[in-house]
């Protein structure tokens, strides 16, 4: 029984031997599958990992990139389009400037042309009918529709500065200097377009302030400040002149002037119609506005409400006067009511203009501002405060010397 049974048991082995020859693979294989079969899962799930995490890193990476070209993107200018031909001067180092024509061209590049060089000073007539230049060689009108110039007044060894219109386009002002001295005399000149001039002022010496303060307040008046230094009476022709006076020139035969003591500056005076901005003499604040400059020794002004603001100009065509503010980083423009001198909802401009950067243009609309900011010139939205450079190259770039100051001069609005 007992070999019997081992030859049994031997048997089985037997059988198992040979039907392990013959049987099918797979059930054999069948651990070794499942083991190559787990080793391709983790294989395939390392490989699914590494491509959510590079698929994560180029969805972030497209995200900032967005997030970056929105940030940097030039902002899409929503305002109103800039039309017609817009004069301005590029003032160089030497103070004297390039009367440069700038007209809109395709797909928002704007195109510019100089017409001439060497200007010391040039204003628009009212009617932008005409722009009067002054250069070494003289006074010269410019027809801004034929494009002609013909010479009025010559040249002064010092040149010609503060050129202003009278309110009708007829005649105009000017001061001629003898030298480029500090203290050296400069007489002011009314002319006619026919180049007929009249003495307004023989100025002695050290006899004018610096800048222009030559104000047309009707088409036979004009308003002046008149220095006659430390000394408190001078004595001219038979008639004591006081010190230092704001003098109403009116254009009879002979010329008469009046004279008031000095309590104001005059920022500016608007040509067509009746107000006029106003500051107390030798002071920035505060600003104010006057209906008209007929009496001065009665001028009672409204001040206007800001805390330091700036007279920038009136609108084109009318009396609307607009006023910028400023802070460390950023400007608010706004204007006055004409008819309370109320201030209007100001606009907010996120960026400030240079120093003295009075060199601004308001379009007859009061929409759109050209503002000239150191050598850079901006197109900008009195709304909503959005500001666009006309070129993206500085005028230095540009013109290829030193600007130091981009003066806008008239806009032919279409």
């Amino acid at each position: 029984m007992r070999g019997k049974e081992i030859h049994h048991r031997g048997h089985r082995g037997s059988i198992s031997v040979c039907d392990a020859r013959h049987r099918p693979h797979g059930p054999a294989l069948a651990p070794e599958r499942d083991l190559i079969d787990s080793r391709a899962g983790q294989i395939l799930l390392t490989r699914t990992k590494q491509l959510r995490t590079i698929r994560f890193h180029i969805i972030s990476a497209i995200i900032l990139c967005s997030i970056i070209a929105a940030c940097t993107r030039k902002r899409e200018w929503a305002g109103p389009k800039f039309s017609g031909r817009l004069l301005v001067l590029a003032r160089d180092g030497d103070l004297n400037s390039d009367l440069i024509e700038i007209t809109p061209g395709p797909d928002s590049i704007y195109n510019h042309t100089v017409i001439t060089s060497g200007v010391f000073y040039a204003a628009a007539s009212p009617d932008q009918a005409r722009l009067l230049y002054s250069t070494r060689d003289g006074v010269f009108p410019r027809d801004l529709s034929k494009g002609t110039v013909k010479k009025l007044a010559p040249g002064a060894d010092g040149g010609i500065s503060c050129l202003t219109w009278s309110p009708d386009s007829n005649q105009f002002s000017f001061r001629s200097s003898e030298s480029h001295q500090r203290s050296a005399r400069a007489n002011l000149y009314v002319s006619d377009l026919d180049g007929k001039t009249k003495l307004i002022w023989e100025s002695w010496v050290g006899g004018v302030s610096s800048g222009c303060d030559v104000f047309w307040i009707a088409p036979d008046r004009l308003i002046f400040d008149r220095v006659l230094g430390a000394a408190p009476q001078k004595e001219k022709a038979g008639v004591v002149l006081l010190a230092n006076t704001t003098t109403v020139a009116i254009l009879s035969d002979p010329v008469k002037l009046v004279d008031t003591n000095k309590t104001w500056s005059i920022d500016g005076v608007c040509q067509f119609g009746n107000a006029a901005v106003v500051r107390p003499q030798h002071k920035d604040y505060p600003v104010s506005i006057a209906k008209n400059l007929d009496d001065l020794k009665t001028l009672n002004p409204s001040p206007v409400s800001c805390s330091r603001c700036q007279f920038v100009g009136f609108a084109a065509k009318s009396c609307v006067p607009f006023f910028l503010e400023t802070d460390n980083k950023t400007s608010d423009i706004f204007s006055l009511n004409t008819m309370n001198w109320q201030r209007q909802r100001a606009a907010r401009i996120n960026r400030v203009f240079s120093a003295g950067a009075a060199n601004m243009m308001i379009s007859s609309s009061a929409r759109l501002m050209v503002v000239g900011s150191g050598d850079l010139l901006f197109l900008v939205d009195t709304e909503s405060g959005d500001v666009e450079p006309f070129f993206p190259k500085s005028f230095d770039s540009i013109l290829n010397k030193r600007i130091v100051g981009i003066e806008p001069i008239v806009w032919l609005e279409k």
